[in-house]
Protein backbone atom coordinates (compact mmCIF):
# COMPACT_ATOMS: atom_id res chain seq x y z
CA UNK A 1 0.00 0.00 0.00
CA UNK A 2 3.31 2.53 -0.11
CA UNK A 3 4.01 4.72 -2.86
CA UNK A 4 7.02 2.40 -3.66
CA UNK A 5 5.19 -0.62 -3.80
CA UNK A 6 4.06 -0.09 -7.39
CA UNK A 7 7.78 0.37 -8.14
CA UNK A 8 8.82 -2.64 -6.46
CA UNK A 9 6.74 -4.78 -8.02
CA UNK A 10 7.23 -3.66 -11.23
CA UNK A 11 11.12 -4.16 -10.71
CA UNK A 12 10.68 -7.51 -8.84
CA UNK A 13 8.38 -8.96 -12.26
CA UNK A 14 10.89 -7.07 -15.19
CA UNK A 15 11.51 -10.40 -16.40
CA UNK A 16 8.06 -11.91 -16.24
CA UNK A 17 7.98 -10.38 -19.86
CA UNK A 18 9.47 -13.53 -20.88
CA UNK A 19 6.05 -14.85 -21.37
CA UNK A 20 5.30 -13.02 -24.21
CA UNK A 21 7.93 -15.99 -26.04
CA UNK A 22 5.14 -18.48 -25.51
CA UNK A 23 3.40 -18.89 -28.78
CA UNK A 24 -0.24 -16.99 -28.60
CA UNK A 25 0.36 -15.26 -25.16
CA UNK A 26 0.19 -11.80 -24.16
CA UNK A 27 0.79 -9.91 -21.29
CA UNK A 28 -0.56 -6.60 -19.89
CA UNK A 29 1.14 -5.19 -16.60
CA UNK A 30 0.03 -2.03 -15.66
CA UNK A 31 1.81 -1.06 -12.10
CA UNK A 32 0.66 -3.67 -9.85
CA UNK A 33 -1.72 -5.13 -11.97
CA UNK A 34 -0.86 -8.66 -14.41
CA UNK A 35 -2.92 -9.88 -16.79
CA UNK A 36 -2.09 -13.23 -19.26
CA UNK A 37 -4.28 -13.44 -22.72
CA UNK A 38 -4.24 -15.34 -25.81
CA UNK A 39 -5.98 -15.20 -28.99
CA UNK A 40 -5.66 -16.18 -32.84
CA UNK A 41 -4.88 -19.76 -31.72
CA UNK A 42 -6.69 -23.20 -32.20
CA UNK A 43 -8.60 -23.62 -28.91
CA UNK A 44 -6.06 -26.80 -27.83
CA UNK A 45 -3.09 -24.52 -27.98
CA UNK A 46 -4.76 -21.60 -25.96
CA UNK A 47 -5.00 -23.86 -23.35
CA UNK A 48 -1.48 -25.33 -23.13
CA UNK A 49 0.12 -21.80 -23.65
CA UNK A 50 -1.81 -20.59 -20.63
CA UNK A 51 -1.47 -23.14 -18.87
CA UNK A 52 2.09 -22.76 -19.19
CA UNK A 53 1.88 -19.20 -18.41
CA UNK A 54 0.73 -20.35 -15.37
CA UNK A 55 3.29 -22.55 -14.33
CA UNK A 56 5.76 -20.27 -15.35
CA UNK A 57 4.27 -17.74 -13.31
CA UNK A 58 4.26 -19.68 -9.86
CA UNK A 59 8.13 -20.95 -10.83
CA UNK A 60 8.98 -17.37 -11.31
CA UNK A 61 7.11 -16.34 -8.36
CA UNK A 62 8.52 -19.08 -6.39
CA UNK A 63 12.16 -17.96 -7.80
CA UNK A 64 12.11 -14.47 -6.65
CA UNK A 65 10.49 -14.79 -2.89
CA UNK A 66 6.96 -13.62 -4.07
CA UNK A 67 3.68 -15.26 -2.73
CA UNK A 68 0.78 -15.34 -5.07
CA UNK A 69 -2.16 -15.13 -4.02
CA UNK A 70 -4.19 -17.97 -5.38
CA UNK A 71 -7.49 -16.93 -4.33
CA UNK A 72 -7.55 -13.44 -5.72
CA UNK A 73 -6.08 -14.91 -8.99
CA UNK A 74 -9.17 -15.87 -11.63
CA UNK A 75 -9.23 -16.64 -15.29
CA UNK A 76 -12.06 -15.19 -17.96
CA UNK A 77 -13.50 -16.37 -21.42
CA UNK A 78 -14.46 -14.39 -24.09
CA UNK A 79 -16.28 -15.74 -26.34
CA UNK A 80 -19.48 -14.19 -29.21
CA UNK A 81 -21.21 -17.46 -28.97
CA UNK A 82 -25.07 -17.33 -28.23
CA UNK A 83 -24.42 -19.86 -25.45
CA UNK A 84 -21.15 -19.56 -22.93
CA UNK A 85 -18.81 -22.38 -24.03
CA UNK A 86 -17.60 -24.83 -21.56
CA UNK A 87 -14.83 -22.95 -19.28
CA UNK A 88 -11.22 -24.71 -19.52
CA UNK A 89 -9.13 -25.71 -16.74
CA UNK A 90 -5.98 -24.41 -15.14
CA UNK A 91 -4.26 -25.14 -11.96
CA UNK A 92 -1.25 -24.60 -10.18
CA UNK A 93 1.20 -27.12 -9.35
CA UNK A 94 1.40 -28.76 -5.91
CA UNK A 95 4.72 -30.17 -7.32
CA UNK A 96 5.99 -27.13 -8.19
CA UNK A 97 5.50 -25.35 -4.96
CA UNK A 98 6.85 -28.22 -2.75
CA UNK A 99 9.54 -29.29 -4.57
CA UNK A 100 11.27 -26.45 -5.99
CA UNK A 101 14.28 -25.48 -3.53
CA UNK A 102 14.19 -22.10 -2.36
CA UNK A 103 15.59 -20.25 0.95
CA UNK A 104 11.99 -18.71 1.75
CA UNK A 105 10.07 -20.77 4.53
CA UNK A 106 6.94 -18.69 4.29
CA UNK A 107 5.35 -20.47 1.37
CA UNK A 108 2.34 -22.51 2.45
CA UNK A 109 2.56 -25.70 1.29
CA UNK A 110 -0.23 -27.52 -1.18
CA UNK A 111 -2.12 -30.80 -1.23
CA UNK A 112 -3.28 -31.23 -4.23
CA UNK A 113 -3.02 -28.80 -7.34
CA UNK A 114 -4.99 -25.65 -7.42
CA UNK A 115 -7.03 -24.97 -9.98
CA UNK A 116 -7.92 -21.35 -10.73
CA UNK A 117 -10.60 -19.72 -10.15
CA UNK A 118 -12.97 -19.34 -13.18
CA UNK A 119 -15.90 -16.64 -13.32
CA UNK A 120 -18.29 -16.06 -15.37
CA UNK A 121 -18.88 -11.81 -13.61
CA UNK A 122 -17.99 -9.29 -15.04
CA UNK A 123 -14.49 -8.35 -14.42
CA UNK A 124 -13.23 -4.70 -13.50
CA UNK A 125 -9.62 -4.36 -14.71
CA UNK A 126 -7.61 -0.67 -14.96
CA UNK A 127 -11.20 0.92 -14.29
CA UNK A 128 -12.60 -0.60 -17.15
CA UNK A 129 -15.52 -3.60 -16.74
CA UNK A 130 -14.92 -6.70 -18.87
CA UNK A 131 -17.94 -8.99 -19.53
CA UNK A 132 -17.50 -12.44 -21.40
CA UNK A 133 -19.24 -10.41 -24.71
CA UNK A 134 -17.06 -7.75 -25.07
CA UNK A 135 -19.86 -5.18 -25.46
CA UNK A 136 -19.06 -2.99 -22.73
CA UNK A 137 -22.33 -2.64 -22.15
CA UNK A 138 -22.04 -3.15 -18.34
CA UNK A 139 -19.08 -0.73 -17.95
CA UNK A 140 -20.92 2.14 -20.11
CA UNK A 141 -24.12 1.50 -17.92
CA UNK A 142 -22.51 1.72 -14.39
CA UNK A 143 -20.53 4.95 -15.75
CA UNK A 144 -23.68 6.21 -16.64
CA UNK A 145 -25.36 5.46 -13.23
CA UNK A 146 -21.85 7.19 -11.54
CA UNK A 147 -21.95 10.01 -13.51
CA UNK A 148 -26.12 10.59 -12.86
CA UNK A 149 -25.22 10.57 -9.24
CA UNK A 150 -22.45 13.31 -9.41
CA UNK A 151 -24.95 15.26 -11.72
CA UNK A 152 -27.74 15.50 -9.43
CA UNK A 153 -25.84 16.42 -6.37
CA UNK A 154 -24.29 18.99 -8.50
CA UNK A 155 -26.91 20.18 -10.50
CA UNK A 156 -29.35 20.73 -7.09
CA UNK A 157 -26.21 23.16 -5.82
CA UNK A 158 -25.93 24.59 -9.03
CA UNK A 159 -29.38 25.60 -9.08
CA UNK A 160 -28.98 27.54 -5.54
CA UNK A 161 -26.18 29.28 -7.19
CA UNK A 162 -27.76 31.43 -9.80
CA UNK A 163 -25.81 34.61 -9.53
CA UNK A 164 -22.56 32.66 -10.71
CA UNK A 165 -21.39 32.88 -14.49
CA UNK A 166 -22.16 29.86 -17.17
CA UNK A 167 -18.48 29.55 -17.58
CA UNK A 168 -17.88 28.51 -14.08
CA UNK A 169 -20.93 25.90 -14.15
CA UNK A 170 -19.25 24.43 -17.50
CA UNK A 171 -15.97 24.05 -15.37
CA UNK A 172 -17.18 22.35 -12.54
CA UNK A 173 -19.44 20.05 -14.64
CA UNK A 174 -16.59 19.09 -17.61
CA UNK A 175 -13.73 18.54 -14.65
CA UNK A 176 -16.46 16.47 -12.33
CA UNK A 177 -18.59 14.75 -14.52
CA UNK A 178 -17.09 15.29 -18.37
CA UNK A 179 -13.49 13.59 -17.05
CA UNK A 180 -15.04 10.39 -16.19
CA UNK A 181 -16.64 10.68 -20.32
CA UNK A 182 -12.81 11.15 -21.21
CA UNK A 183 -10.79 8.19 -18.92
CA UNK A 184 -13.31 5.21 -21.27
CA UNK A 185 -12.47 7.27 -24.44
CA UNK A 186 -10.59 4.57 -25.52
CA UNK A 187 -13.40 1.70 -25.72
CA UNK A 188 -16.10 4.40 -27.50
CA UNK A 189 -15.27 3.05 -30.63
CA UNK A 190 -15.95 -0.70 -29.56
CA UNK A 191 -19.83 0.28 -28.50
CA UNK A 192 -22.48 -0.69 -29.75
CA UNK A 193 -25.23 2.08 -30.91
CA UNK A 194 -27.70 1.48 -28.38
CA UNK A 195 -24.84 1.65 -25.78
CA UNK A 196 -23.69 4.97 -27.38
CA UNK A 197 -26.98 6.11 -27.37
CA UNK A 198 -26.78 5.78 -23.19
CA UNK A 199 -23.50 8.17 -23.05
CA UNK A 200 -24.78 10.79 -25.66
CA UNK A 201 -28.04 11.59 -24.05
CA UNK A 202 -26.69 11.99 -20.77
CA UNK A 203 -23.76 14.29 -22.63
CA UNK A 204 -26.53 16.50 -24.32
CA UNK A 205 -28.45 16.80 -20.56
CA UNK A 206 -25.15 17.88 -19.00
CA UNK A 207 -24.96 20.52 -21.76
CA UNK A 208 -28.67 22.13 -21.35
CA UNK A 209 -27.76 22.12 -17.25
CA UNK A 210 -24.82 25.07 -18.02
CA UNK A 211 -27.75 26.87 -19.63
CA UNK A 212 -30.71 25.93 -18.10
CA UNK A 213 -31.80 25.67 -22.13
CA UNK A 214 -35.35 24.40 -23.12
CA UNK A 215 -35.14 20.97 -25.17
CA UNK A 216 -35.70 22.60 -28.47
CA UNK A 217 -32.54 24.95 -28.22
CA UNK A 218 -30.21 24.04 -31.00
CA UNK A 219 -27.30 21.84 -29.98
CA UNK A 220 -24.75 23.19 -32.17
CA UNK A 221 -25.06 26.88 -30.91
CA UNK A 222 -24.49 25.69 -27.14
CA UNK A 223 -21.56 23.93 -28.23
CA UNK A 224 -19.91 26.92 -29.65
CA UNK A 225 -20.97 28.76 -26.60
CA UNK A 226 -18.99 26.63 -24.62
CA UNK A 227 -15.67 25.87 -26.77
CA UNK A 228 -16.76 22.33 -27.09
CA UNK A 229 -17.42 19.33 -29.37
CA UNK A 230 -20.36 16.59 -29.42
CA UNK A 231 -19.66 13.53 -27.76
CA UNK A 232 -18.88 11.73 -31.20
CA UNK A 233 -15.78 14.15 -31.83
CA UNK A 234 -14.77 14.94 -28.81
CA UNK A 235 -13.73 11.50 -27.42
CA UNK A 236 -12.96 10.38 -31.00
CA UNK A 237 -9.97 13.62 -30.88
CA UNK A 238 -9.16 11.91 -27.91
CA UNK A 239 -8.74 9.11 -29.27
CA UNK A 240 -6.40 10.44 -31.68
CA UNK A 241 -3.86 12.84 -29.31
CA UNK A 242 -2.92 9.41 -27.40
CA UNK A 243 -2.45 6.91 -30.39
CA UNK A 244 -0.04 10.51 -31.82
CA UNK A 245 1.37 9.84 -28.47
CA UNK A 246 2.02 6.31 -28.75
CA UNK A 247 3.76 6.80 -32.07
CA UNK A 248 6.29 9.09 -30.32
CA UNK A 249 7.78 6.15 -28.32
CA UNK A 250 11.36 5.68 -29.10
CA UNK A 251 12.05 3.14 -32.03
CA UNK A 252 13.86 0.79 -29.24
CA UNK A 253 10.48 -0.02 -27.13
CA UNK A 254 8.42 -2.68 -26.88
CA UNK A 255 5.30 -0.59 -27.52
CA UNK A 256 6.94 0.75 -30.94
CA UNK A 257 7.51 -3.01 -32.41
CA UNK A 258 3.45 -3.67 -31.45
CA UNK A 259 2.63 -0.64 -33.49
CA UNK A 260 4.94 -1.28 -36.49
CA UNK A 261 4.66 -5.14 -36.70
CA UNK A 262 0.83 -5.54 -35.51
CA UNK A 263 -1.12 -2.05 -36.27
CA UNK A 264 0.24 -0.14 -38.72
CA UNK A 265 -0.67 -2.98 -41.26
CA UNK A 266 -3.68 -2.52 -40.17
CA UNK A 267 -4.48 0.77 -40.88
CA UNK A 268 -2.64 0.99 -44.38
CA UNK A 269 -4.79 -1.70 -45.26
CA UNK A 270 -7.95 0.23 -44.11
CA UNK A 271 -6.76 3.62 -45.57
CA UNK A 272 -6.29 1.20 -49.06
CA UNK A 273 -9.62 -0.24 -48.85
CA UNK A 274 -10.99 3.40 -48.92
CA UNK A 275 -9.13 4.88 -51.61
CA UNK A 276 -6.89 6.94 -49.53
CA UNK A 277 -3.27 5.29 -50.38
CA UNK A 278 -2.22 3.91 -53.50
CA UNK A 279 -1.36 0.67 -52.96
CA UNK A 280 2.11 0.00 -54.81
CA UNK A 281 2.92 -3.35 -57.28
CA UNK A 282 5.68 -5.20 -56.10
CA UNK A 283 6.63 -3.44 -53.49
CA UNK A 284 7.69 -5.17 -50.50
CA UNK A 285 6.43 -4.92 -47.43
CA UNK A 286 9.79 -2.99 -45.46
CA UNK A 287 9.36 -0.61 -48.25
CA UNK A 288 6.63 1.25 -46.72
CA UNK A 289 7.77 3.07 -43.51
CA UNK A 290 6.48 3.44 -40.41
CA UNK A 291 6.47 6.80 -39.45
Amino acid sequence: GGALSPLLYILYKDNISLLRTIQGIKLGMFSDDLSIFTKGLKKEKQIKSLQEAVLYLQWYSLHHGLMLNFDKTVHFLFHKKRSAPKPPTFYFSKDLQEKYPTGYNTFPKLGVNIPVNFTTEPSKYLGITFNQKMDFHIHAQKTCDRMMRIYYSMNRTIKNMWRIKCDLTWTLLDTCILSIFEYSSIIWPFFKKYTKTLWLRLYDRIIRTTFHAIRGTPKIHMYHQLDTMDLEHRLTLLNSKHFSRIIRTPRSGILRRELENVYWPIIKHWVRMRGCLPSHRGSSEKSSAFF
